[in-house]
């Protein structure tokens, strides 16, 4: 089970804590995002699908720390 998979089964407040969005956000930036022609390459694998990058980006921006908060430290 991978880590979208995951998240699916948190219930809604526990996923947006985790992500900083709500289930119905996320829905609709992956409808856009397969939308988009950048989903698409050409030879070799495709990699990480684009719900596991969606939420790897989340989890990122949600766990960044500015230097500014670093400063304070």
């Amino acid at each position: 089970m991978n880590k979208y998979e995951k998240l699916q089964k948190q219930e809604d407040q526990n996923f947006k804590l985790i992500t900083g969005v709500t289930k119905v956000v996320l829905e609709k930036t992956l409808k856009i995002l397969k939308g988009l022609s950048i989903n698409t390459q050409k030879g070799g694998s495709k990699g990480l699908s684009v719900e596991l990058r969606l939420t790897m980006a989340l989890e990122y921006w949600r766990e960044y720390r500015s230097m500014r908060y670093m400063a304070l430290d």
